[in-house]
């Protein structure tokens, strides 16, 4: 067709050579960029980030993700509802005894014989690890500290080619649609190395990371995410404390005690969420070896997390085509599970640092988080 226009057409013969060397050309373009894969992909990634789903399933969870969006959205929002829930008169009093007129009377709490009225240190709740044995990397999996983003990474890192040709977004991975189900995800170093083919000595040598949180903050993500954007029982959510955060904080406490002082730990979905960070990833013998990278929810510390868990790639020799890929997919938006600007979390952040009854609590449970993992213990002013 494209020859009987131009045998119709009267134009000098040298355009015939110059429009059928133009598209030789732009042939050989096209196929060179095709071979090229992953770099194609990253040139033009930002044009625009959902761009690429083409897997069916992927393209379903994107729709219902939407969805659950929106109705997160309201629910966040829903401040008369939250207010009603969390309209509980604090007490003034402390439940442990503890002074709160002294200054710094958080660094007295959780020492000597006041230590068996707090979480213990290092206890064993499980390990998820995820490998990539193309950088010799594993990262231990603990949630509400950007646990899916982390996961979903460390699948992009198992294979890159095949992530990417499946249209497969970091920020769209979630825990019932993984692209990486079984293939490098495991509950302990020796299971590793049985499926990936390496011994534990070669491993030893593995960069082994973790992702860690400021106790406060991560507390409050996930109170804000499990108890009011998507309560995970409709019916008995959050210790049957349904949105008040007062008594979720006291039963939580409770829970995490008995799981302190037991050689059974409890394993609800709002323990595995909330329970300690240092009672993961086996830290009890191995926290030695990895390198921790604090996450923050706040914006502002965005770019040094992004820099702190780049460079820890970069020194397993990950490509910088495939760490542009992951910075351009962690900066094109944030994940469904986000509540960090929502009404809901700027309510109850007030509340929780405004009250020194709340947070002992917070304090006594999360101890060992704050001295193990690198956290400063929060102050408060002599109460008057």
């Amino acid at each position: 067709m494209f020859s009987t226009f131009l045998r119709n057409t009267r134009v000098p013969f040298v355009f015939y050579f110059i429009t059928i060397a133009a598209m030789i050309i732009y042939c050989f373009y096209i196929s060179h960029q095709s071979s090229q894969g992953l770099s194609t992909f990253n040139s033009r990634f930002n044009e625009p980030l959902e761009a690429p789903i083409i897997d069916e399933k992927m393209l379903e969870k994107v729709k219902f993700q939407e969805i659950e969006k929106e109705e997160s959205l309201i629910r966040l929002n829903d401040m008369d509802t939250i207010r009603k829930a969390n309209a509980d008169p604090l007490p003034v009093i402390s439940d442990f005894g503890t002074d709160w007129k002294q200054p710094n009377w958080t660094e007295n709490i959780c020492s000597g014989e006041d230590e068996i009225k707090c979480g213990a240190k290092l206890k064993s709740l499980e390990t998820r690890l995820r490998a990539s044995p193309k950088y010799k990397t594993v990262a231990c999996i603990i949630q509400k500290n950007m646990s899916t983003i982390l996961q979903a990474i460390m699948c992009y890192l198992f294979d890159e080619a095949s992530f990417v040709k499946a249209g497969r977004i970091i920020s769209r991975e979630c825990h019932n649609n993984r692209f990486c189900v079984k293939k490098n995800e495991f509950n302990a170093v020796y299971a590793a190395t049985r499926v990936l083919n390496v011994t534990r000595t070669e491993m030893a040598d593995w960069k082994y990371v973790a992702i860690v949180r400021d106790p406060i903050d991560r507390f409050l993500s996930g109170f804000v995410d499990k108890c009011i954007r998507k309560p995970n029982d409709l019916e008995y959510y959050c210790n049957n404390c349904g949105s008040n955060m007062t008594c979720f904080i006291l039963t939580e406490y409770e829970r995490i005690m008995r799981s302190s002082n037991g050689n059974v730990l409890s394993r609800t979905f709002e323990d595995r969420h909330f329970f300690p960070q240092n009672w993961r990833c086996n830290f009890r013998t191995e926290l030695k070896h990895y390198q921790l990278i604090e996450y923050s929810s706040h914006p502002e510390h965005t770019n040094k997390f992004l820099n702190d868990l780049l460079e820890a790639f970069k020194q397993q020799h990950v490509p910088d085509e495939s760490q542009k890929f992951i910075k351009d997919q962690l900066t094109g938006g944030r994940t469904v599970h986000t509540t960090v600007a929502s009404d809901a979390r700027i309510f109850l952040e007030k509340r929780l640092l405004s009250s020194p009854f709340l947070m002992e609590y917070i304090i006594r449970m999360f101890y060992w988080d704050f001295r193990l993992l690198g956290f400063k213990l929060p102050t408060f002013k002599p109460i008057e």
